[in-house]
């Protein structure tokens, strides 16, 4: 178990720290849900993350409303 979160907790806990500091140094709050900044993005890479990351979470939303979670 602990080899599955540990590595989410951290990355969790990393995203954590750096948009506190990032508040800290003066910058406007990190917002992770501002998606007219992701979509105002003309960056091949963003909008490729971005769908991706739109899949994913409708696959789960999915899986998750018939409680298949065994892929």
């Amino acid at each position: 178990v602990k080899d599955v979160f540990l590595p989410w907790y951290n990355a969790y806990r990393f995203l954590v720290q750096n948009a506190k500091r990032l508040e800290v140094d003066g910058l406007p709050p990190f917002d992770p849900i501002d998606h007219v900044v992701v979509r105002r993005s003309s960056n091949v890479l963003d909008q490729w993350i971005n769908s991706a990351t739109e899949s994913l979470v409708q696959f789960v939303r999915e899986e998750m409303d018939g409680y298949r979670l065994y892929t």
